[in-house]
C-alpha cells in the first residue's frame, strides 16, 4: 500500500533511510532540512508492515529508494504525469526497472564521497558565494551545461534555508568556475554544479572550488559526496580526494 508519509510514519521511515544514509543523501537531507509537509515537497512510501520503497518528490525530480527493488511502476508513472516530474534518479539497479516511461536521456554515474580535507591545493582564488553573486552563477551554470533551466531560486532557496552554499572564482561579475552544494544535511552533503565556462579551462579552477568547498564542509562535520560519470573527471576527483561508492542513474524526461 503507498501511502503520504506523515510524522507518526517518520521514525520508521528515516530508519529505513538511515540503512544507507550517504546513497538517501537526496532523500534524507530533503526531509531534514523541509520536513514532510513543504508545498514543494511529498514523500510517499510502500509499506505493509515493513517499508518497502520510498518515493520524494522535491519539484520536478523524483528519488526513489527501494533495497529490494520493489516498485509500482504505474504509480511511478502517475507520479510523472501529476507533478510534471522531468528528473528521476536512484541508485542503478533501481533506475533500470523503470521501462514504462520514455525519456530523453540516461545518465549513468558513479557517486563519491571524500572524507579527509585536501592541504596539498591553492584554493586561494575561490571564494563563498554572496547572495547578490548567485544570479552571476546561475547564468554560468546555463551556459556551462548548455541548458535554458534557470537555478537561480534554487541556489537562493539553498543560500536562506542554509541547505547549500557555493564557492566560486570570479572575473569581475562573471562567475568563471564554479561548485555548491546542496541537500546539506547532519553529517552529509551533496557537491553538484562543479564547471568553468569554456575561454578558462585548463587553469584547475573547478579543482580548486571543489577542494575549497568540501574542505569547509568537511570542517562543518559533512562529509561531501558527488556524481560524475566519465573517466576524465573521475580520475580529477579522486585525486583530490573522493572514493567511489556506488552506481546512481538519472533518467532525464
Amino acid at each position: 500500500m503507498i501511502i503520504k508519509c506523515t510524522e507518526k510514519e517518520k521514525t520508521n521511515l528515516m530508519a529505513y533511510l538511515n540503512q544507507n544514509r550517504v546513497v538517501n543523501l537526496f532523500i534524507v537531507g530533503d526531509i531534514e532540512n523541509f520536513g514532510l509537509n513543504a508545498d514543494f515537497q511529498q514523500v510517499l512510501i510502500d509499506k505493509d508492515d515493513t517499508i518497502h520503497a520510498v518515493y520524494l518528490i522535491y519539484r520536478d525530480s523524483l528519488v526513489i529508494c527501494s533495497y529490494e527493488k520493489k516498485l509500482d511502476l504505474a504509480f511511478i508513472e502517475k507520479l510523472v504525469l501529476k507533478y510534471k516530474t522531468r528528473y528521476i534518479s536512484g541508485v542503478e539497479p533501481i533506475i533500470a526497472l523503470i521501462d514504462n516511461i520514455p525519456y530523453q536521456k540516461r545518465e549513468d554515474c558513479y557517486f563519491a564521497k571524500m572524507t579527509k580535507k585536501n592541504e596539498m591545493i591553492d584554493t586561494s582564488l575561490a571564494n563563498l558565494a554572496k547572495y547578490d553573486q548567485l544570479s552571476a552563477i546561475a547564468e554560468s551554470r546555463k551556459i556551462i551545461f548548455n541548458t535554458d533551466r534557470s537555478e537561480l531560486a534554487s541556489l537562493q532557496h539553498s543560500f536562506n534555508t542554509k541547505t547549500g552554499r557555493s564557492y566560486a572564482i570570479f572575473n569581475g561579475t562573471e562567475a568563471v568556475s564554479i561548485a555548491s552544494s546542496t541537500a546539506e544535511c547532519e553529517g552529509l552533503a551533496m557537491v553538484v554544479g562543479v564547471g568553468t565556462l569554456s575561454d578558462y579551462r585548463g587553469k584547475k579552477y573547478a579543482s580548486m572550488c571543489i577542494t575549497k568547498l568540501s574542505n569547509a564542509l568537511l570542517d562543518d562535520g559533512k562529509t561531501p559526496c558527488l556524481f560524475y560519470n566519465n573517466p576524465s573527471a573521475g580520475r580529477i576527483y579522486k585525486a583530490l580526494g573522493y572514493e567511489d561508492i556506488d552506481r546512481w542513474s538519472i533518467l532525464k524526461l
